[in-house]
């Protein structure tokens, strides 16, 4: 392990996601004079376009592809082993859905693996079957060492063990984020707000998330519906896109919202800096969420947030100091707070200024880098 570079081969079905942001933000700020990271992903699953491989091989790691439609495809087992024999991985490091074919192929070739979790294990029969389940119980002893994105998942996996836990290494690793030119932004606020049709003296509220039921914008829209009602002048950003697209879209119109609620699409990073740097509130609305990335990315901008109450929101917010926890599913609950929010402008600062500050304490790149640096040390030497 002393005489070459530690080498991590990642291993995703290529959703776009949090965890492709907790990819790159490995992949760039790994010491590089100990650790090489290769990614290998499944085209038939991907949704990453030209941005994100150009990212990825920006960022100095090599890309491969990895053949089969179904997960147990023999082709990707082979296309794994040749790269894992001819690049002499020493982990294999999956993120999501192709986890169990991962840990198979881990203890074939006799390599380390480990697993990241970025949400609460989901449910059986509702989320996922009996026979995944069962699977994925069956083949967890082949894994070295769990990852979670919070204390709350991690406990999440103690209490309902989905999968073997015994003689496990196991961290907790809060995500993070490399803080913005928030001056930048600023300096071209006008222009932005121009770009997207809103009248600068306009309350701006935004939320952002891929259109799903976790996310739950349909809560999101029904609180704007109750500010709409009780306050002139303000506008709703919803930032992403996903299969709910068009019912949300629906929703927005039925309420006669639509032109109070600007859908902007697939954002690149710097487009969703711009709006942050125009918000006034980040508002959340999620169902569950493991860690809300979102969040520390609206706090990097000292804007103040409102989250629902997950296990995830829980460690990244202060409630009533850093942000402010509503129930989950009680848009009336979370339109109440925003109005109570906007009536106190300087508790606003005040709130958006210590969620600043609790962000470089616990959410900086260099924190998260340095335990998944001894997780993987952790791990070789298991």
């Amino acid at each position: 392990m002393n005489n070459h570079k530690i080498k991590i081969l990642m291993f995703s079905a290529g959703m776009i996601s949090g965890v492709f942001q907790r990819m790159l933000d490995i992949i760039e700020n790994i010491n590089k004079n100990t650790f090489q990271v290769f990614v290998a992903y499944k085209p038939e699953y991907c949704e990453w376009g030209s941005n994100e491989f150009h990212l990825i091989r920006q960022s100095g790691a090599f890309l491969t592809p990895i053949r089969g439609s179904l997960l147990f495809d023999p082709r990707g087992f082979w296309d794994l082993w040749m790269i894992i024999r001819k690049m002499k991985i020493d982990i294999l490091h999956s993120w999501d859905v192709l986890g169990v074919p991962a840990r198979f192929i881990a203890s074939i070739t006799g390599i380390k693996i480990v697993e990241h979790w970025g949400n609460p294990p989901p449910a059986i029969f509702s989320e996922i079957s009996l026979k995944h389940y069962i699977i994925n119980k069956l083949s967890s002893p082949l894994v070295d060492g769990f990852i979670a994105c919070s204390n709350g998942v991690m406990d999440q996996f103690r209490k309902e063990k989905p999968v073997c836990l015994r003689n496990k290494i196991r961290t907790v690793v809060h995500n993070c984020i490399k803080i913005p030119d928030t001056d930048k932004y600023e300096s071209k606020k006008l222009h932005i707000f121009h770009k997207y049709g809103i009248n600068p003296e306009n309350t701006v509220l935004t939320n952002i998330g891929y259109f799903n039921d976790q996310k739950a914008q349909t809560d999101l829209i029904y609180a704007f519906q109750q500010l709409d009602s009780e306050r002139d002048n303000i506008t709703l950003i919803i930032v992403g896109w996903g299969r709910l697209e068009k019912k949300l879209k629906e929703l927005a119109a039925s309420l006669d919202l639509s032109k109070k609620i600007i859908f902007t699409g697939k954002c690149s990073r710097s487009q969703v800096f711009e709006v942050l740097s125009i918000t006034d509130i980040f508002l959340l609305s999620s169902h569950w969420e493991g860690f809300g990335i979102v969040l520390i990315e609206a706090m990097a901008f000292a804007k103040p947030v409102i989250s629902t109450d997950t296990h995830g929101a829980r460690e990244v917010i202060e409630n009533g100091k850093t942000g402010i926890l509503v129930p989950i599913g009680k848009p009336d609950q979370m339109a109440e707070s925003v109005i109570k929010l906007l009536d106190q402008p300087e508790q606003m600062k005040k709130m958006g200024q210590k969620g600043f500050e609790r962000l470089i304490r616990y959410f900086t790149c260099e924190q998260f880098i340095k335990k998944y640096e001894i997780f993987y040390r952790k791990v070789l030497l298991s």
